[in-house]
């Protein structure tokens, strides 16, 4: 055995220890903040609920959303605390509810900004008043046509009756309708799906000025949605009228159904990237009204205390210093943050298994060496 190979294990011997006590803090870290959240909501977690804690940073400070069976409820500030002996290595926390709405919708909008601006999320929006417009061109043509040889240009039914007498103004539609008493069912049907297109056409229009005026918005993308998949229903459905199908009065109509279907998949695919955002609202206004039916608080923390001087600081204290002790006694204030956002998961008590397994493995390498190292010896005495 080369003393170069002994190295080698020697070397990933400490790399595996140190792997392993990284992880060992790591969960105790981890189990520090569980045990503040905890203790911070446990007066008001709902009887037989589970608990669940989703942490963020926002210019630097870390922030906890308290949730109860997946339902948020409660805003928190997470801080580390300094051991008994003053200790700057702790993984003391503590943890206080944030019981003002003002500075809930302040920290949370801006928890909001670290997911992409929907505007940015939006521009695809731009697309749909064309798709739109080049589907509603392809009707044209061909329902004109048809209008005309079913006798709806001139009187429009809107009822069996009526449309058996527009029917009849033609020669063509008269003659089958001779042949199929049917015909002026299949005709109601026909004129109420063109109507019903009409309509959606004319919402659809209005929804792009809307969208030139006012930019695009998550509203906006909502009524785009309705409409455009109310027309994906309505012309599918005139597709297949009986009227315009082969061997019918009408020839088919070539509708662009592909420029709807494109629609819907620019719409799809904007309301996947915006789910993020508008979850985040929803979760605001759930955390806003949870918080309003807290019990007043018998003591507040006062001005320039810990709840204060987290949401006044623009950056995480360095060295365990305080930061911007000048803002004590002032009201609490959060600047126009500049986010550093953390992945949004729920935080959870680590497990240790892997890491016994971890140091089980290195007591097995390190036997493995010192086995290695005395076999070495003895052959050299032997030799």
């Amino acid at each position: 055995m080369k003393n170069s190979t002994l190295a080698v294990l020697g070397i990933a011997l400490l790399l595996l220890c140190s792997f392993s006590f990284a992880d060992a803090a790591g969960a105790a870290q981890a189990k520090a903040k569980m045990s503040a959240l905890g203790n911070a909501t446990a007066e008001f977690a709902p009887y037989g609920k589970m608990a669940s804690y989703d942490n963020f940073f926002v210019n630097g400070t870390e922030y906890a959303v308290a949730g109860f069976d997946l339902q948020p409820s409660y805003l928190l500030l997470l801080e580390k605390k300094k051991a008994a002996d003053n200790s700057t290595e702790t993984t003391l926390y503590d943890a206080k509810i944030i019981r003002d709405a003002g500075l809930i919708e302040k920290v949370y909008k801006a928890r909001m900004s670290s997911y992409s601006k929907p505007s940015g999320m939006l521009t695809a929006m731009n697309d749909l008043p064309p798709l739109v417009a080049k589907f509603e061109g392809s009707r044209t043509l061909g329902e004109k046509r048809c209008n005309v040889l079913l006798g709806i240009d001139r009187n429009r039914c809107r009822s069996a009756n009526a449309c058996a007498y527009s029917c009849n103004l033609t020669t063509l539609c008269s003659e089958f309708l001779a042949k199929n008493s049917g015909l002026p069912e299949q005709m109601l049907s026909y004129s109420n799906n063109t109507a019903e297109m009409d309509l959606i056409n004319g919402e659809l229009n209005a929804l792009g000025m809307k969208l030139a005026s006012d930019g695009a918005s998550l509203p906006l993308l909502d009524s785009f949605d309705s409409a455009v998949g109310r027309l994906k229903n309505a012309s599918a459905k005139a597709a297949g009228a009986t009227v315009i199908s082969g061997g019918s009065v009408c020839t088919p109509i070539a509708y662009d159904m592909q420029s709807v279907a494109d629609a819907a998949q620019k719409i799809s695919a904007m309301q996947s990237a915006a789910a993020g955002f508008k979850n985040q609202e929803t979760s605001l206004v759930q955390i806003l009204a949870a918080t309003a039916k807290l019990p007043a608080e018998i003591a507040e923390s006062a001005p320039g205390g810990l709840l204060n001087e987290s949401l006044n600081s623009t950056a995480e204290p360095q060295n365990g210093g305080a930061a911007n002790e000048s803002n004590a006694g002032q009201a609490p204030v959060i600047p126009e943050p500049k986010i550093t956002p953390a992945p949004a998961v729920p935080l959870k008590e680590q497990d240790n298994f892997g890491t016994l397994i971890q140091v089980m493995v290195a007591l097995i390498i390190a036997g493995a060496v010192v086995y290695l190292i005395a076999a070495n010896n003895k052959k050299k005495g032997l030799g």
